[in-house]
């Protein structure tokens, strides 16, 4: 596994470092920095590198212009003056404003003509209301005198909470599917292992359930995007898709033909995983 990362790191340096130059007009605020740099670093699977570093006036203003070779993706912006605070953006737009605060550098986000960005701010700070909601319930749980009654109560409020958000995630990942946010958020869910069988009289039930897993494994993957490709997602998903088939030569043959078929769409997205699964199958 250690001689996989490896590899997988300086495979990650080298598709990266193809992206073409495109117009940049970008404008970041952030009150509380001043006179000082930040370190711009972009995904590439679990992994971040260096992409550049970028000078704040004193004004607490840094602009990216001009041509550069950042590809799409999800970045993030670290300050190592201030313990490595840093917050995470989207790059697909290549023209909008971000402006914040040291004090609370997501809370405080805001922006201007990136659709992109919004969507994923908005699902951070709806995620931290939901999150203080349900560690709120959760100290009262802890209290020694509450009745039997009472605690079933708070839990079933926590089920709630968490049953809604999931709700009114879903219906933002249905409204802007394209978003890579929110095409992360899908790569992150789950295919059931029971599928329903009508009569499990005529078959293995066991068998249908695992054929079934490892061909809608994928289903919420976009191969054709290679930003979602090289998010933190999508390696890891390799990686447990292979830790969960069958582990004979037949299973992992299988394996890797379906996802370098699916992955055909794209020819930059094919060749990274390809170069993934090369190594995953020879060790």
């Amino acid at each position: 596994m250690k001689k996989i990362l490896f590899t997988f790191c300086l495979l990650s340096i080298y598709f990266t470092h193809q992206a073409s130059d495109r117009n940049f007009d970008i404008q970041i605020t952030v009150d509380g920095i001043k006179n000082e740099e930040a370190v711009l670093a972009y995904n590439y699977g679990e992994k971040k590198f260096i992409a550049d570093t970028l000078f704040f006036n004193e004004k607490g203003v840094t602009k990216i212009q001009g041509p550069k070779s950042y590809a799409d993706g999800t970045y993030l912006l670290v300050f190592p003056a201030h313990d490595m605070q840093s917050f995470e953006f989207v790059l697909r737009e290549t023209s909008f404003q971000l402006a914040t605060s040291l004090s609370d550098l997501t809370r405080k986000m805001k922006i201007k003509n990136s659709l992109e960005n919004k969507i994923m701010y908005d699902d951070l700070n709806q995620s931290i209301q939901v999150n203080m909601k349900i560690d709120s319930i959760q100290t009262i749980l802890k209290e020694e005198q509450l009745s039997d009654k009472k605690k079933e109560h708070l839990k079933e409020e926590i089920n709630e909470i968490s049953k809604s958000f999931t709700q009114w995630r879903l219906k933002q990942i249905e409204k802007h599917p394209k978003a890579l946010y929110n095409k992360i958020l899908s790569a992150l869910r789950d295919v059931p292992m029971n599928p329903t069988v009508e009569d499990s009289s005529k078959i293995d039930v066991d068998k249908f359930a695992y054929n079934y897993y490892i061909h809608h494994y994928w289903d919420n993957i976009d191969f054709n995007d290679v930003a979602l490709i090289k998010s933190p997602v999508v390696i890891p998903r390799v990686l447990a898709f292979f830790d969960k088939i069958y582990q004979n030569p037949d299973s992992i043959n299988r394996a890797v033909d379906i996802i370098l078929d699916k992955a055909a769409v794209n020819k930059e997205s094919f060749e990274i995983l390809l170069s993934i699964l090369r190594l995953l199958t020879q060790n």
